[in-house]
Order: structure tokens, then C-alpha cells, then sequence
């Protein structure tokens, strides 16, 4: 989502006998490469990328570009994934800042002020996460439960927590609540919401962060 207005999609796709640069027939450079906010694949430092097809790497660092001439709002996740099942997390490294962000549950929200093509890059681990870390976080389901029309998020490690809200899918505060504490489970309901795409986000009192993504369907 580039400043609100507008989405653009994007593909990555991994076929072994691929290159981690141009590859005739199985990358695809943009259609429209004027636009002034836009996002593309830097493959070959010369054209911009709508498609980019390499091989597989569990430590694969891909270069993800971002343009605009004036100060400019981004928001990037991970739409749907077909027939990938090789890593199971997969983040926006933002290398100015150094941090790691889930785009497979949640999203990045970032604004920057010109072209970055060096900035950020997909990958699928998060070195910055201790072990004790990445066993807090896998401790915690959350879960849309369209019968009941509750939103149910248990907390078997009873961590204590920060806050939880929730996301549309435009990144529109649904709903929020503060100082949750340690129980071992919270139901919140969800009957007032449209059917859709919404973004769970819960923090820790430690700010660790747990993303996730929930369909909301009446029934």
C-alpha cells in the first residue's frame, strides 16, 4: 500500500534452476516504470522488477526497492503464499535501523523521504531474536473463531502483557486494549466487525511482538 492510495503486487518465486539475477522468461521487469511512489525488484541495478524467480536459501537476503521523490508512506506484507511451505517465517530487514519485521503475519509501516534501493530486504530470519525470544512468541495462538464471533488468543506461558490491537487491512485502529496482564487466555468480540482481512498485533511487557492475520467471516 503506497501512501494509502494504492497497491501494487508484487512476486517472488523459487525454481532451482534460477539465478539470483535475470533469468529470461522467469523474471518480469514492471509494466509502468515512471511512476513517482512505486516498489520493485532491483535485480539488475538498470530496470525495475515486478517478478523475481531464484533459487531457495534459508539465509537469502532479497533486495526489495522503494521509490518516491518527496516524503512518502509504505505499507508491505505478504498477500498469499502458493505452494510455499520452505521457511516459515518471512521478514523486511530494514537495514538502516537494524530491525526485522513480520510481513507474513502483520505488516511494515514506513515512511521515507526518497528512492531507497539499498534499504530493505526480504528474508526468513530474524538473527536479532534470541532462542528464549522466538519460544515466547511461538508460545501465543491467536485465532478468529467465526462461530462464536470471538477473537480468542491464548497465552500458555502466561506472559505478561502490553497491548493488543487490531488492523484492518488498510492499517485503520479496529480496536485496542492496554496492560492485558498474564492471563491465560482473552476473548474479545468481533460481531461488530465486516467480514475481511484484519491484523492482530500483541506486544509483551518485554516489547516482544506477535503479528497475525485473522479472517473475519459471518456466519
Amino acid at each position: 500500500m503506497l501512501n494509502n492510495e494504492f497497491t501494487k503486487e508484487m512476486v517472488v518465486a523459487f525454481n532451482a534452476n534460477a539465478t539470483d539475477g535475470y533469468d529470461l522468461g522467469k523474471d518480469a521487469k514492471s509494466p509502468v516504470n515512471n511512476l513517482v511512489n512505486d516498489t520493485y525488484f532491483p535485480l539488475d541495478g538498470k530496470n525495475e522488477y515486478v517478478i523475481s524467480t531464484l533459487p531457495f536459501d534459508i539465509e537469502k537476503r532479497i533486495p526489495i526497492a522503494l521509490k518516491c521523490n518527496s516524503r512518502s508512506s509504505f505499507k508491505i506484507t505478504v498477500g498469499s503464499l502458493i505452494n510455499f511451505d520452505l521457511a516459515e517465517n518471512i521478514f523486511i530487514h530494514d537495514k538502516l535501523t537494524g530491525t526485522y519485521h513480520d510481513i507474513k503475519n502483520g505488516y511494515y509501516d514506513v515512511t521515507i523521504d526518497s528512492e531507497s534501493k539499498d534499504r530493505f530486504e526480504i528474508t526468513f530470519k530474524n538473527p536479532s531474536l534470541t532462542t528464549a525470544d522466538a519460544e515466547v512468541l511461538k508460545s501465543f495462538t491467536v485465532f478468529q473463531n467465526n462461530e462464536s464471533n470471538e477473537l480468542v488468543i491464548s497465552n500458555a506461558q502466561l506472559i505478561d502483557m502490553k497491548s493488543c490491537y487490531v488492523y484492518d487491512i488498510l492499517g485503520k485502529v479496529i480496536f485496542s486494549k492496554e496492560k492485558l496482564g498474564s492471563n491465560s487466555q482473552y476473548l474479545f468480540p468481533t460481531s461488530s466487525l465486516s467480514d475481511g482481512v484484519y491484523i492482530v498485533k500483541l506486544k509483551t511487557s518485554n516489547n516482544l511482538e506477535v503479528n497475525k492475520k485473522v479472517i473475519v467471516k459471518k456466519k
